[in-house]
């Protein structure tokens, strides 16, 4: 399912990330390189840690 969140809650929870984001076993993992030409919906996960461009394993 491809979700697609306002751009302005995106921006924002980005901004939330870079400025506290802790990194630690099991809470936020170390950065991701996103694919090329990624938007801001993807780059945000994987400056915590997850691959949202991946399909999740079932």
């Amino acid at each position: 399912m491809d979700v697609r969140l306002e751009s302005v809650l995106v921006s924002e929870a980005f901004d939330w990330a870079r400025a506290n984001v802790v990194r630690r076993q099991g809470f936020f993992g170390p950065e991701l390189t996103p694919p090329a030409g990624s938007d801001e919906q993807a780059r945000m996960p994987a400056h915590v840690g997850r691959a949202a461009w991946q399909p999740v394993p079932a």
